[in-house]
């Protein structure tokens, strides 16, 4: 494994294995004064689960829209799903 204080690998490649072995946690809280409950659906858009992926997470957890904890692997995630304001946007 090349070493960056000898001049082999890159501080991608090695963040990247470093956050391997890490669970990435995504909660949602609402306000106060909200009906829903204290905790949302914080499962991740489609452009959050490319950055999730990109840096390399195996594994995360977040809330379902049922209110119910989900872990899964990044490579098992799928989703469609498009925030507002991406939408808005046209990303």
């Amino acid at each position: 494994m090349p070493s960056p204080k000898c001049g082999g690998g890159s501080a991608y490649s090695l963040s990247r294995r470093k956050m391997r072995k890490y669970t990435l946690y995504i909660v949602r809280r609402h306000s106060e004064n909200s009906n829903l409950g204290l905790w949302g659906d914080s499962a991740p858009c489609i452009h959050c689960t490319k950055a999730i992926r990109y840096y390399g997470f195996k594994k995360i957890v977040f809330i379902d829209k049922y209110g119910c904890l989900v872990k899964k692997r990044v490579r098992d995630y799928k989703t469609n799903f498009i925030t507002s304001c991406n939408k808005l946007y046209n990303y």
